[in-house]
C-alpha cells in the first residue's frame, strides 16, 4: 500500500470488536484506528456503563481506550473522514447500522 493508512473506525465494541479487531488494525502499519463508537461506552472514563456493563456489553477492553477515540453519538464518529467502519453490533443491529455508516458515506 502506498499513502496513508486507511482512516478505520469500531461501531460497536463487544469481544469482537474489542479483542479481534482492534489489537489487528492497531498493529497493522495500513490501518489508523480514529474512532470507536458503542452506546454503553462513555468518553469520559473509557469504561462500560448502563445495564450492559461487564455482561454482555462492551469488552473490558474498553477501559484501556484513549477517551478521544470514543465517540459519545454514532453521528460523531461517521465524521472523522473515514475510509473504513468495522461494524461489530449485535446481528440485529447489523442492518440499521450498516445503514447509517453508508449513508453517511463511509465504506463498510
Amino acid at each position: 500500500m502506498t499513502g496513508r493508512p486507511f482512516r478505520t473506525a469500531l461501531v460497536g465494541f463487544g469481544w469482537i470488536n474489542a479483542q479481534v479487531w482492534l489489537p489487528r488494525l492497531l498493529a497493522h502499519r495500513n490501518f489508523e484506528v480514529v474512532g470507536v463508537y458503542d452506546p454503553a461506552l462513555t468518553a469520559r472514563s473509557g469504561a462500560p456503563t448502563g445495564p450492559g456493563a461487564g455482561g454482555a456489553g462492551p469488552s473490558d477492553g474498553a477501559a484501556g481506550l484513549p477517551p478521544d477515540l470514543i465517540a459519545d453519538r454514532l453521528e460523531d464518529l461517521l465524521a472523522r473522514d473515514l475510509d473504513l467502519a468495522v461494524v461489530g453490533t449485535p446481528n440485529h443491529l447489523h442492518e440499521q447500522t450498516a445503514g447509517a455508516v453508508l449513508d453517511a458515506g463511509s465504506p463498510l
